[in-house]
């Protein structure tokens, strides 16, 4: 089958599915219902998951399920260490017991790969994984290294510090950073290695828990906080890098997460003009260049700083998103290039054709709608979740939350409608402190221009923290 000059989505997806063939299909993440990034594409056989929430329960009708959480009945703070333990302990024998009673191959997409996974692939014969291993995507995820790759390529930097810790005293920081400023480790995801630092006091109790720690202490920009993802691929033509519209990173969000620095969700609904994204897309073009050099292919993300018409990138993200399964669902519904279709065809054929690289590198300049916020707990002991709330639309009165129908993904509502998805807790489940209880989802613009949650928004996310943590709705609350 040929696909030489070809960018129709549909004749690129059964081609995907030829070279494919007979094999078997699986995702490994901590959120089963990310699979939905690649399932349109090719038909997910199996999912290696932490969650196992109601959404789960929809996916299994279909799908082999191996999950962490199903096993304890306990939702904690997922990580990718956590899926990496499950993999070296319990859920080993498990899943290579399923892996080689199938006599073809078993392709494997990752969030981000493990290394247990990667000594399964080595050891068992018919597993390959279609994403990058974990020793790079480890050397990418040093925010240290980031900063100093930055300047290699000529983009701006946010001023700060780095050093050890044990070396550095508040009153020098904010001489030189400003009274507010940040504190990071170089390894972390979603907010959870990052401090803002607005006092003395917490500087010192994290200066006296982790001396010995090397970290980056770095001015406080109160810009635009922006999420791309984007895809390193080749062709005829040479190595692409392929952007997708921005999205605005809700953090810290009152109502979602106790922490300032908390990744809470993403909008689509902030327009940048096209000069602005010509500014933003040649950075992600040189970081993904320089990626490509040390081996890179295929999709990672970036957080930057939009402020005074420069983009300041403060991570790199060298795997999926958590705002990928939200892009490729709105991509797909207005039926344009999903990002994760490049994804593939890169792993699965090395060879693009250059006419779909030039739509998907047009189609990044058409703005998009939608949003997701990701509900957390928000109790500082351990919950039993009193409600189960399925994963499906709703509607919304403003008094009480009412299901319309089953559904997965934003594409199934209407634009007065929203959807609960993305690890819907079962009556019973033990949520921990800080962990996540489901994802909402919407076409409307949920953000406020502080990075916050607009009323509206707020309001919903009462009526369903009512119904998971009291069982019922409670009028009395204000």
């Amino acid at each position: 089958m040929e696909i030489s000059g070809n960018e129709n989505i549909s004749v690129l997806i059964e081609y995907i599915r030829h070279r494919i063939g007979k094999a078997r299909i699986g995702w490994h993440g901590q959120r089963a219902l990310d699979c939905l990034t690649i399932d349109p594409i090719l038909p997910v056989d199996f999912i290696v998951s932490c969650d196992y929430g109601m959404d789960v329960r929809a996916l299994e009708s279909t799908r082999k399920i191996f999950s962490i959480e199903r096993k304890h009945a306990l939702r904690e703070v997922w990580s990718n260490e956590s899926m990496n333990q499950a993999l070296l302990n319990g859920m080993r024998g498990e899943l290579e017991s399923y892996l080689s009673d199938f006599s073809g191959i078993n392709f494997i997409v990752c969030y981000r790969s493990t290394p247990a996974l990667e000594s399964m692939e080595k050891e068992s014969g018919n597993v390959v994984i279609l994403s990058m291993a974990n020793d790079i995507k480890s050397f990418f995820d040093d925010k240290i290294r980031l900063r100093e790759n930055l300047s290699l390529i000529g983009l701006p930097v946010i001023p700060g510090i780095t050093g050890k810790l044990a070396d550095m005293e508040y009153d020098t920081l904010t001489d030189i950073l400003g009274s507010n400023f940040i504190l990071q480790f170089p390894i972390g995801s979603s907010g959870n290695a990052s401090y803002v630092i607005r006092h003395r006091e917490s500087f010192e109790n994290i200066k006296k828990s982790r001396q010995d720690a090397t970290v980056v202490s770095t001015k406080y920009m109160d810009g635009i906080s922006l999420n791309i993802n984007a895809c390193v691929c080749s062709s005829d033509t040479g190595v692409h890098v392929i952007p997708s519209y921005p999205s605005v990173q809700i953090i810290g969000a009152r109502g979602s997460s106790h922490r300032a620095l908390d990744y809470c969700g993403n909008d689509f609904s902030f327009e940048l003009k096209k000069e602005e994204l010509d500014i933003i897309f040649e950075a992600v073009r040189r970081i993904g260049h320089l990626m490509h050099d040390f081996g890179w292919k295929g999709i990672f993300g970036l957080d930057l700083i939009w402020y005074d018409g420069k983009p300041y990138v403060i991570d790199l993200n060298p795997r999926f998103q958590g705002s990928t399964q939200l892009l490729v669902d709105i991509q797909l519904n207005m039926g344009l290039v999903p990002i994760t279709l490049l994804h593939l065809l890169e792993y699965i054929d090395g060879n693009l054709p250059d006419a779909l690289i030039e739509r998907a590198k047009k189609e990044a300049y058409i703005s998009l709608k939608g949003a997701q916020l990701i509900l957390h707990s928000l109790s500082e002991v351990p919950t039993s979740v009193k409600t189960t709330v399925p994963a499906g639309v709703y509607a919304s009165d403003g008094n009480e939350i009412v299901m319309v129908k089953d559904a997965l993904t934003l594409s199934s509502a209407s634009v007065d409608q929203f959807v609960l998805t993305s690890g819907n807790p079962f009556r019973g489940l033990t949520v921990v402190p800080g962990a996540t209880f489901m994802k909402m989802h919407t076409w409307n613009r949920i953000r406020d221009e502080k990075n916050g949650i607009n009323e509206g928004t707020q309001k919903l996310v009462k009526l369903i923290n009512r119904l998971l943590i009291n069982g019922r709705k409670d009028s009395n609350e204000s």
